[in-house]
């Protein structure tokens, strides 16, 4: 299959995966009910329809018992998908967001398949992977708190990502919820997550440094494997910066050009060469 063929199918099926179906199923067989429990689908229709859709452009196959896997094939192109998509996109990484356990802290301690942490102060923390991300169960004088670091999230812009970043940890959430007889609170962001942007200005950088990685106090340029080079931050505030950084400096650019010109024009040589018709310049 060429490349071209690839990018039409990426266009065509990967990017209007609404529901991640194919992310979820690269990696195994699975039914429809469970693809509508993991993923939260609501409606069995919706979901039904695009499995059929799937199986007749040859990315899923039908097996016996309502079973589908991923064709060979269908791997193949959703390989060179992510692989597209990662260097694309912007990435949040390490984000954390706790939840704090309003009802059930010691069902949760007691039933939570963890590694026990004791700490200072009368802390223990209770670590655990749920959904392919890290989360802890931390216990302080009474109180619990349930945290989720959720690994990286994609997304075109980086409140996207963050967002995905955030629903990420919900689901965990909610896989805890529906498993044991607990209640959490809205989750809230906490520490510094690391997010990644796509940049032009960073490859330069490295490149004019011969370096893989330059560090400042406020970020990173960074050029990881999978990827291409990123300009890494710590909040949305200064991603937005980032993202915004050609057109910002596109306008500088015009203004120093204004600048220049009304210097050119105002100065008292171009008036003189102006005035002087011997010149032959006007």
């Amino acid at each position: 299959m060429t490349s071209k063929k690839y990018s039409k199918k990426i266009q065509n099926i990967f990017l209007d995966d609404p529901y991640k179906i194919l992310s979820f199923m690269r990696w195994g067989v699975t039914t429809p009910a469970n693809l509508r429990y993991e993923l939260g689908i609501e409606s069995k229709q919706d979901l039904n329809h695009y499995l059929k859709k799937y199986v007749k452009e040859g990315i899923l196959q039908k097996l016996s018992k309502g079973m589908y896997v991923m064709t060979e094939s269908g791997k193949i192109i959703y390989d060179h998908y992510e692989h597209y998509k990662n260097k694309q996109l912007v990435r949040v990484e390490n984000l954390k967001v706790t939840f704090v356990v309003e009802k059930g802290g010691e069902e949760l301690v007691k039933n939570l398949k963890s590694k026990k942490q004791e700490l200072k102060n009368n802390v223990t923390m209770y670590h655990a992977k749920l959904k392919r991300h890290s989360t802890r169960l931390i216990v302080s004088k009474n109180q619990y708190k349930f945290e989720v670091t959720v690994t990286n999230a994609l997304g075109i812009t980086p409140n996207e990502a963050f967002h995905y970043a955030m629903l990420e940890a919900y689901g965990v959430a909610n896989h805890l919820t529906d498993s044991f007889d607990i209640e959490l609170s809205e989750g809230y962001a906490n520490g510094k997550p690391e997010i990644a942007i796509p940049s032009p200005f960073a490859s330069a950088s490295l490149l004019i440094n011969g370096a893989s990685q330059i560090r400042t106090d406020k970020a990173i340029m960074n050029r990881s494997k999978g990827r291409g080079a990123d300009w890494e931050v710590y909040n949305l505030q200064d991603a937005q910066k980032v993202v915004d950084m050609p057109d910002t400096m596109a306008r500088i650019e015009e203004k120093i050009d204004r600048i220049e010109k009304n210097s050119v024009y105002s100065s008292p040589f171009y008036s003189n060469l102006a005035g002087n018709s011997q010149l032959g310049f006007f």
